[in-house]
């Protein structure tokens, strides 16, 4: 995920970025506001504070991943103008007030669908903030483990959201590179609904909605 956020901002022009633009370019939102599902120990979501420029960046997982998230949120340095913060959540028991209170421009997922026992959970979590945010793209990078990881496209689908862009990453391994085996890949997907990004909010709007929040596809065969 990392890998594909760092190329678009060194290659915003790449044709397989290019679905991240209108996010990111002169004509984006200006302040993005940005929420990671399964954080963990917050490796994506800090690393994006911290390559971008003018972001607030929601982690959210289970309790069990709050001091972790402490940790590392505290020995972060995000780029200016950027912070993090973070929220318990169990995608089993709806939004949380912290999270439900955001409009958010991007969602990040990563490496969460391995458990296909928790697809349905996720993608209900994903169409609950969407409907609050139906202008935001959603990023999903995965490692195809099974082919039971095939339902979060059948979910994604059924819920509404269409993949607009797909990219694989090769996984570095200096035991494959050796003896000439073929690398693993890390699949990226962006997924959106059927509203035009358009709709976007303006930077205005977003920066008002930020003070009240404040307030109150199938996987291809090999």
């Amino acid at each position: 995920m990392l890998a594909y956020l760092r190329s678009f901002r060194q290659n915003p022009d790449d044709e397989l970025l290019l679905p991240l633009n209108e996010l990111f370019g002169a004509s984006g939102p200006g302040y993005l506001e940005v929420l990671e599902l399964g954080s963990g120990c917050g490796i994506v979501g800090i690393g994006f504070a911290q390559l971008y420029h003018n972001c607030h960046v929601l982690l959210t997982d289970l309790p069990e991943a709050m001091e972790i998230l402490d940790c590392n949120i505290a020995q972060a340095r995000p780029a200016s103008g950027s912070k993090l913060s973070k929220a318990t959540m169990n995608w089993d028991d709806g939004l949380p007030i912290a999270v439900a209170q955001g409009r958010y421009h991007l969602f990040l997922v990563s490496d969460c669908t391995y458990n296909s026992d928790s697809i349905p959970a996720l993608v209900k979590t994903l169409h609950a903030l969407n409907q609050k945010s139906p202008w935001a793209s959603i990023v999903v990078s995965m490692k195809f483990r099974h082919s039971s990881e095939n339902v979060f496209f059948d979910m994604m689908n059924d819920a509404g959201f269409q993949v607009t862009s797909e990219v694989r990453f090769p996984l570095p391994d200096r035991h494959r590179t050796a003896v000439g085996q073929e690398l693993e890949n890390v699949e990226i997907y962006i997924f959106r609904n059927t509203i035009s990004l358009e709709n976007i909010p303006s930077r205005s709007q977003n920066a008002h909605t930020s003070k009240q929040a404040e307030k109150t596809r199938k996987i291809p065969s090999s």
